[in-house]
């Protein structure tokens, strides 16, 4: 079971989703764009949702991003609680991803992770598209 976290709720899901997206934020380069109480923030200011996956101990971070031509539903901060054992169940959570992104009317799902996350996705309809670089700019 997976169960969106917004503000009616975070209170009580942000003790079970901080372990798995603390996780996530490093040692990529989310950290050094969103702290955790950013997210925490944006999720109690609507500007964001989350997830969390029951058994597995997985957590996300989801926006709705509104293109030009498109709307696409966007998750790029997942991770999962190392002390859980369970595997993440990936038809779940793509099907709770697609559900989500209907009910906002966006037309794409959108996940960024690291390059891993490609060969356990692509069995569930997703390609790599794009690649992201960073590079950081001195001050």
């Amino acid at each position: 079971m997976i169960c969106l976290v917004d503000r009616t709720n975070l209170e009580k899901f942000w003790p079970l989703m901080y372990p798995g997206l603390s996780r996530a934020e490093y040692p990529n380069d989310v950290g050094s764009v969103y702290s955790l109480d950013d997210i925490f923030g944006l999720i109690v200011n609507q500007e964001l949702l989350g997830y969390y996956q029951v058994e597995s101990g997985y957590s996300g971070v989801v926006s709705v991003v509104e293109y030009p031509r498109r709307k696409v539903l966007s998750t790029f901060l997942g991770g999962k609680d190392q002390e859980n054992d369970t595997p993440i169940n990936l038809p779940e959570l793509d099907n709770f991803l697609v559900t989500l992104a209907k009910t906002y009317e966006a037309n794409a799902v959108l996940v960024e992770g690291r390059k891993g996350w490609e060969k356990w996705t692509k069995p569930l309809g997703y390609s790599a598209e794009t690649t992201n670089l960073w590079k950081e700019v001195p001050t």
